[in-house]
C-alpha cells in the first residue's frame, strides 16, 4: 500500500471517529426546536456465521457454524436505532465466547505412555456505532447515508498440558487483536406489496485494519410495531497481522426488531 493510500485510509478513520463523537451534540442543537420526537427501535438477531480467512503463512481459516455452536459458551447479538427527523443514531453489538478442549493419549518407544490435553478460549466483540441522515424516503423505499466506527476485539487463549513418566508440563499462550476502523455506508429498504420489504446494508472502511467491508441483504415483514426479517450478512477484514492476514464472518441471519 503506497503512502497516499495509507494516509487516505487513516484520514477516513479519523473523520468517522470525529463524526461519531461530535455529531450527536450537533443533532441535538440543530433539532432542539423541532416538534418531532425521537423514535426508538431495538432488536436481537441470530447470525449463523462461519469464520473464514487466511493466515500470513498461506493457510486457510475454515470454521463452520456447526463447529462454533457446539463449543459456544455465550453470545449476544443486538442493535438499537434512534431517529429524529431525518437524523439517526444507531449501534450494533456482536459478542461470542467460544471454548473447545480435548485430550489424547499415545505410547512412545522411549518415553512410554504420554498424554496431551489442551483448550482454546476465543472471545470476539464487534461494536459499531453510527450517525446517519435520511436521503430518500418514498413509496419505493428508503436510503440512509451514515458514518461510524467499527471496533473489533478478538481474544484468544490456548492452554496445553502434557503428562508423561518424567512429569507434566503446562503452557498457556494468549493473543489479542484489536482493530478500530472508520466506516462510511448506506442502508435502507425497497418496499414490496403489503407489509413486505427488502432491507439492505453496505459499509466500507479502514484505519486499524488495512480495509474492511460489510454487506447485508434480506427480506422483512412488518407486524404493527414489530419487524421480522431474514437474510445473509458478510463482514470481512484485511488485517495484515503477523499471524492472520484476513478474516471474515459470513452466514444467514434472522432477527426481530421492535419500534417503541
Amino acid at each position: 500500500m503506497n503512502k497516499y493510500s495509507s494516509w487516505s485510509l487513516r484520514t477516513l478513520a479519523a473523520m468517522s471517529l470525529a463524526a461519531c463523537t461530535f455529531m450527536p451534540a450537533a443533532i441535538q442543537a440543530a433539532e432542539s426546536s423541532s416538534p418531532d420526537e425521537w423514535n426508538l427501535s431495538g432488536g436481537v438477531y441470530l447470525w449463523a456465521t462461519a469464520i473464514g480467512g487466511n493466515t500470513s503463512q498461506g493457510s486457510e481459516l475454515d470454521i463452520t457454524f456447526s463447529d462454533l455452536i457446539k463449543n459456544l459458551d455465550m453470545a449476544f447479538m443486538g442493535n438499537l436505532e434512534a431517529r429524529h427527523g431525518k437524523w439517526l443514531v444507531a449501534a450494533d453489538l456482536f459478542y461470542s465466547d467460544i471454548s473447545a478442549s480435548g485430550a489424547h493419549g499415545f505410547a512412545t518407544p522411549n518415553a512410554g505412555d504420554v498424554g496431551l490435553g489442551g483448550s482454546v478460549v476465543t472471545e470476539l466483540t464487534i461494536f459499531t456505532p453510527t450517525v446517519g441522515y435520511n436521503l430518500i424516503d418514498s413509496k419505493t423505499g428508503t436510503l440512509d447515508g451514515f458514518v461510524g466506527v467499527q471496533a473489533a476485539n478478538l481474544d484468544i487463549t490456548a492452554s496445553i498440558t502434557s503428562v508423561g513418566p518424567a512429569g507434566g508440563r503446562y503452557k498457556k499462550v494468549s493473543d489479542t487483536i484489536e482493530k478500530i476502523d472508520g466506516i462510511v455506508g448506506v442502508k435502507g429498504k425497497l418496499n414490496l406489496e403489503g407489509n413486505w420489504s427488502l432491507p439492505y446494508y453496505l459499509d466500507v472502511g479502514a484505519g486499524g485494519s488495512d480495509f474492511t467491508w460489510q454487506a447485508f441483504g434480506g427480506i422483512d415483514y412488518k407486524l404493527d410495531r414489530m419487524n421480522l426479517y431474514a437474510g445473509y450478512r458478510h463482514l470481512e477484514w484485511q488485517l495484515g497481522e503477523k499471524v492472520v492476514d484476513s478474516m471474515n464472518l459470513s452466514g444467514p441471519i434472522v432477527g426481530v426488531k421492535y419500534t417503541f
